[in-house]
């Protein structure tokens, strides 16, 4: 939760009347979560982006900021999955007819991930934006109370 903190998530989720379950990066992907504490939405950011959209065929509402990849190739290289078995078993933007609405994506434009998240937000008719910014806490924390916006006003 300290990530969470640092980008000000308490002060974000201050008067508001959800439970959310907050997933960050690490060094995987989240394949297979299975959040332990019952919620109403789940937000991610990064790894935890993907894991917030692998949990998104059992849970009505998300917000992400995902690493997703096109390709297997793109995929390998940062070393987060067991085989390629698993990154299309997983990968989101593969299985977009599982991911139900609502869903909310938000990327920078200077992100590594935009274009593919850019696709996913297109096949699911996400809402969102796409707004300059990068892979950092600067812009996750920017776009925090837009994304917890989204989350309030679809429960």
């Amino acid at each position: 939760m300290s990530w969470w903190e640092s980008l000000g998530l308490p002060q974000f989720l201050n008067g508001r009347a959800f439970r959310c379950a907050v997933v960050n990066g690490g060094d995987d992907y989240w394949v297979g979560l299975t959040p332990p504490v019952p919620f109403d939405a789940a937000l991610g950011v990064s790894m935890g982006g993907f894991g917030v959209l692998d949990i998104a065929s059992r849970r009505p509402l998300k917000a992400v900021s995902p690493a997703l990849f096109s390709t297997w190739e793109d995929a390998v290289r940062i070393n987060g999955f067991a085989s390629r078995e698993v990154w299309e078993q997983h990968e989101p933007l593969r299985h977009t007819a599982a991911i139900t609405s609502p869903v909310g994506v938000w990327c920078g434009q200077e992100d590594p991930f935009h274009d593919p998240a850019r696709d996913l937000a297109r096949a699911v008719r996400a809402e969102g934006s796409f707004e300059h910014g990068g892979h950092d806490g600067g812009y996750w924390r920017r776009v925090l109370p837009e994304a917890l916006g989204f989350i309030e006003r679809r429960l």
